[in-house]
């Protein structure tokens, strides 16, 4: 059983032409390689579709939740009363706070098992980081697979 890699991207699948290279060298080296990135622009869906249909690895395209903007504010507005009040932000409060999709990628991941997460940009940075640990350390939330 091929080991697995999950490729976590923000952008667009088009727009990441360092992740298809790197999804592509994991893939032929004997990785079963799922890429989850966001469905955000759309001028570059159609390039996104071409792409999907062609690699032979695993794509999750994200799409951009209408709660998105709600969540950024909110937790922009937590982060600025923690900060000011000498408390340490927890890391997802700090991603969301931040922008973008971090939490749409988290929720997206969910139930994609890996050996490994890669994440490309910061909005990825905390899917990826979480998703490890709870597997790497047995979130009782979740079971390991």
């Amino acid at each position: 059983m091929p080991r697995k890699v999950c490729i976590v991207s923000s952008g667009n699948l088009a727009s990441n032409p360092r992740l298809l290279k790197e999804a592509d060298a994991l893939h032929e080296a004997g990785y079963a390689v799922t890429a989850v990135v966001c469905d955000y622009t759309a001028a570059l869906r159609d390039f996104d579709d071409g792409i999907a249909a062609k690699v032979p690895w695993t794509v999750v395209r994200v799409p951009r939740p209408s709660w998105e903007p709600y969540l950024h504010a909110t937790s922009k507005f937590g982060a600025h009363v923690l900060s000011s009040t000498g408390l340490g932000l927890p890391v997802s409060l700090a991603a969301n706070a931040y922008g973008g999709p971090a939490q749409a990628l988290r929720h997206a991941m969910r139930d994609l098992p890996a050996d490994l997460y890669i994440a490309h940009y910061v909005p990825a940075l905390p899917a990826a980081a979480s998703e490890g640990l709870d597997r790497a350390f047995g979130n009782p939330r979740r079971p390991r697979r």
